[in-house]
Formats: C-alpha cells, structure tokens, sequence
C-alpha cells in the first residue's frame, strides 16, 4: 500500500516538471566582425524573460552599451577602444531566465597603423648663408624618432615620448656649390611614416675676382662738384627694367638715334631703369653676359653723347624693392651682392660720368614705414656702396647714389640716414616727385585733378600740392642733403598726360600739365636738385611719352618745351 501511495507521487511530480516552460533567448549573430578601419558593431538581443545580463570578459579594450536590461529586445552596441596591431577577439555571454546561455564572439581585425602620427610641414628650406626652421610633431603613439638623410642637417632631438614637439632643424652656410638636399623621416611603430623635405640653396660665389687698387683717374670729382654739370636728365623707362625683355612693355629697342634726338633736345643725362633678377640663373645669381652687353650698349649711346648716366637696380617683379623685412633680409642681400659685384665689375673702367644707383622705390606698402622697413631697406643701401668700393678700380672713388625709403621726401626727411662710405663726399641722394597725386598720377576714380597751379585750380577747391607745396618739399630737402654737402638727384617726376579730355577741359589740362613740369623742375634746380623727367615711352592716354621711341622724333613738344624752360631760365 505504501509503495503505490509513492509511485503516485512520483508520477504526479514528473507530470509537473514535463509542463514548465523555459524561456527565449534569440541573438541575431553569433558572430561580430570589426574591421580595422572601425570600432563598433552591434547585435540584437529577443526575450520573454524579466531580465537579461551580459558577461564580458575583455572590458579593457570591449565595452558595451548595455550589459543587463529588462526589455524583451534590446539592441547592443560594441565599441573597441582604438586601433590594434594584433587580432583580438572576446566571446560574450548573454543569460535570460532559464534559457540556455547564448554566446556572441566579438573579434577585431588588426591594422597596421595604430596610432596617428602627423608634421605640419612637409618640406622646409634653410637659407642659403644658415640658420634654422622649425616643425611640429603630433602623435598618439608612446613613443617617435626621426631618421636623418643628410648629414649637413642638424636637428635638436631625435626622439621622444611627448605627444606634441617641435623640432628645430638647422644648418651651416651651403658652400658646396650646388642645392642641397635631405629628409628628415618621422617613425614611430604601428603609425604612418611622414617625410619633411629639407633643402638649401648653394651660397653665391663671388664675382669679385681680383679687383685691381683704386684708381682716381677720371673720377677726380667728388659729388658736389659733378653735380654742377648735370642739368637736367631723362628717363628710359620701360624699358630695360622689363623683367620679360626690352620691348616687352611695348616700347621700341633703344638706339643710338633715339638718345642722340634726347641729347639735341636739350637733357644732358640719362637714367636707364635696369632689370637685373630677371636676367640671372637663380641658382648661381649670375647675370646673363648677353644682358650685361646689352645694357652697356645703351649706356655707350649716352657716353658718345658726352651725357652722364645712371643705371640702377629697378623695380624688376619686385623681388628687392617691395620687401624690406628682417626675413627677407639676409637671403636678398647675398643677391644684391652678387649683382652689384658683376655690374660694378662689368662697367669698372668708365669715367665719372657713369654713376651707380642702388635701388629705385623700396616700400613694403606706401604708408610710415616701421622701424623694421626703415632697417631692412638701409642696410640695401649700405650693402649696395661696401659692395661697388669693394671692386676697385674708378669704382673706389665712383659717384653712388642711394634712396630714401621710397624715393619719398617726407620719409627721407624723418628717417633717412647716409651710408658709410670710405671715401668722402662721393654719394647722392635720390628722391622722386609725384605731388600731388590725384594730378600727377591718379587715372581713375573719384577726386582727379585735371589741372594743377593756383591759376588753374576752382576757387575754393582747396586742392593740395600746388606751388607753395614744391616749394616747401624742395626746401626741406635742401636743408637735410644740400646744406650738407649731399647733393640729389630727383630721379623721377612728371604728371600723366590726359589726352581722353577734350575742347577746354583739355586745354586747361594741357596748359597747367606744362606749367608743371616747368614749375617744378625751376624749383627742383633753385633747390640743388637735379631732375630726371620720367618717360615711360606711353603716348596715348595718361602716358609721359616725349618722344617716338622708334625714330627719336619729339612727341610731345609742349612738355618739351616747358620742361626746357624750367632747367634754363
């Protein structure tokens, strides 16, 4: 009796076990793949349990964005934290209720750049005398080194642990002769390789090769005295300044017919504006023979002539006159040098009437120059009169001329100071005259003076630059130079021509434009200045032109004139 009392209970108790429901636990992966380029995936949990949890058993580098919850589907994000050089995989465990546990391998492929590495610069360039630059490294890696190719180039670390550095390269002067060039390769394990490229050009040689004793034959005068006998000149311009050659500005060639008709007309000198940059190799800084030749022929034209002559460094694209700044400096000097040691060599043995100009209108803007354009922009004068008495020959005694900050009156007055010289009383001062400029210069726009002087000008205009204004200028230049034995050239001034004006306005115009060129060139002589009319050849619209430059015959014969009577009355 009491064994089947307990086989029923048994039964009954099997019966009950075979009716309890287990729970749903579904993912919808087994399997999560991240590629080396990514850092997340994501996989779906479904159950009917009050709850699930995830084990994960590599949260140093796996993280989930839930591991347990009580909603019947739950989506889970996996994110790794980073790159890794190796495959890396972590299996997941998911449990819901009674159901059977689910596992989700997670693996990570491996990539061969783990951290990042970046310069932010790609290639550097030392100056050609020496000196330094500077790079910045960022990384995300425990440690970078630079490898160096090169063994001219100077770096002041090599490795580090820092994650953001900056490198200072550096190296001696370049006098191998030629560029020279290196890298500096930024490594550091599992990131990319970057390269900075590092170069330097080849110091200059020198082109003052055995300069003879000086010798003062034919250039007995000091500055002063030569200056008594020069009149009044004229300018070539656009011409030989052209940096894409003679007549690339529209101009014809300059002939022996054309200074001769300059000559007859009454000027007794000549400037000719010289391009020198644009006809010299850029590694080697040695001008063209066939240019040099050429310029020499123009100033032979002027010497036949028994004029004297001015040849300078001229605007040329710019490269020394819009940039006095200390970075530019040392690298535009070395140049400079390099010219003037050929130029000066080249026209050594001519007489005093030949006279070297330095520059023509250094400015970094037309505003008050700093105190850093005012440095940069003497030490070009200072480098152009050390470097011509370094060639020997009449050029230890030849008449120089240097600019005031650009050939400007006011900034010359304010800032300007003489180079030192070893000889004495043998340099000129140089300044131009455009004033004012909404007559003299100004083509377009609101405010243009179509005439100039008081008898010309509206009453009540109140214009400015008029007569009291040449006058005041020319005074204040006496007074700084003149006074003191320093003799100017005015080597430009002129006012546009309009010839696009018609009936009375133009002749208004082309009256005033004439008293002008007299009226100043009167009061630039009355002052000690010597002035040099500018000619840009231009006859059309707002050009200077006094002559055809094809045949020497006289364009403009009322400028003439006027320009004429200013010099000899």
């Amino acid at each position: 009796m009491f064994f089947l009392l307990l086989l029923s209970v048994l039964i009954i108790s099997a019966c009950k076990d075979d009716d309890e429901v287990v729970n749903l636990l579904e993912v919808d992966v087994a399997e999560i793949e991240i590629e080396a380029d990514q850092t997340t995936g994501v996989f779906t949990i479904t159950t009917d349990a009050d709850s699930w949890e995830i084990a994960n058993p590599a949260t140093e580098w796996l993280s989930l964005s839930r591991t347990s919850g009580t909603s019947s589907i739950a989506m889970i994000m996996v994110t790794v934290d980073g790159k890794t050089p190796e495959v890396r995989s972590a299996e997941l465990v998911i449990n819901a209720g009674n159901a059977p546990p689910v596992t989700v391998t997670v693996t990570q492929l491996d990539s061969e750049f783990v951290y990042e590495l970046t310069s932010n610069r790609t290639s550097l360039t030392i100056q050609r005398l020496g000196g330094s630059q500077t790079f910045d490294i960022t990384t995300s890696a425990p440690e970078w080194s630079l490898e160096i190719e090169g063994d001219w180039i100077n770096v002041d670390k090599t490795t580090g642990t820092e994650s953001s550095v900056t490198i200072t390269v550096s190296a001696d002067g370049n006098e191998s002769g030629a560029e020279r060039k290196g890298k500096i390769i930024i490594r550091a394990e599992y990131a990319p390789q970057r390269v900075v490229d590092v170069s330097q050009l080849a110091l200059y040689p020198s082109y003052n090769i055995s300069p003879p004793e000086p010798d003062m034959t034919g250039v007995e005068r000091t500055a002063s005295e030569l200056a008594q006998d020069i009149i009044i000149g004229w300018n070539i311009g656009n011409s030989l300044e052209v940096p894409s050659g003679e007549t690339g500005w529209g101009n014809a060639r300059t002939t022996q017919t054309l200074i001769d008709a300059v000559q007859a007309a009454g000027f007794n000198a000549i400037r000719i504006p010289c391009a020198w940059n644009s006809y010299a190799d850029q590694n080697t800084a040695e001008i063209d023979p066939n240019w040099l030749a050429r310029v020499k022929e123009v100033v032979d034209y002027c010497i036949n002539n028994d004029m004297f002559v001015i040849i300078n460094t001229h605007w040329d694209g710019g490269w020394l006159e819009e940039n006095p700044f200390y970075s530019k400096q040392e690298e535009i000097n070395l140049k400079f040098t390099a010219f003037w040691e050929q130029i000066a060599t080249y026209f050594r043995d001519y007489d005093e009437r030949l006279l070297f100009a330095g520059t023509n209108e250094v400015r970094a803007d037309y505003g008050t120059p700093t105190t850093e354009h005012i440095t940069v922009q003497q030490s070009f004068n200072q480098n152009f009169v050390t470097t011509v008495r370094s060639t020997g020959g009449r050029n230890a005694y030849r008449n120089l001329i240097v600019q005031t900050y650009n050939t400007n009156i006011d900034h010359g007055i304010n800032f300007h100071v003489m180079p030192e010289d070893n000889v004495e009383k043998r340099i000129f001062a140089e300044v131009h005259y455009y004033d004012p400029y909404q007559f003299a210069l100004q083509e377009s726009g609101s405010g243009i003076y179509t005439v100039w002087g008081e008898s010309f000008i509206p009453a009540g205009s109140g214009w400015w630059g008029q007569e009291d204004h040449v006058d005041r200028q020319f005074a204040s230049v006496k007074s700084k130079f003149v006074d003191n034995d320093i003799p100017v050239i005015l080597g430009e001034y002129g006012a546009i021509h309009r010839t696009a004006l018609t009936g009375e306005e133009y002749e208004a115009h082309k009256a005033s434009r004439e008293y002008y060129l007299e009226y100043v060139t009167r009061s630039a002589i009355q002052h000690g200045l010597i002035p040099f009319y500018w000619d840009n050849g231009h006859r059309g619209n707002n050009g200077f032109a006094l002559f055809f430059r094809s045949n020497g015959n006289i364009f403009d014969q009322g400028a003439l004139e006027a320009l004429m009577r200013g010099a000899n009355e």
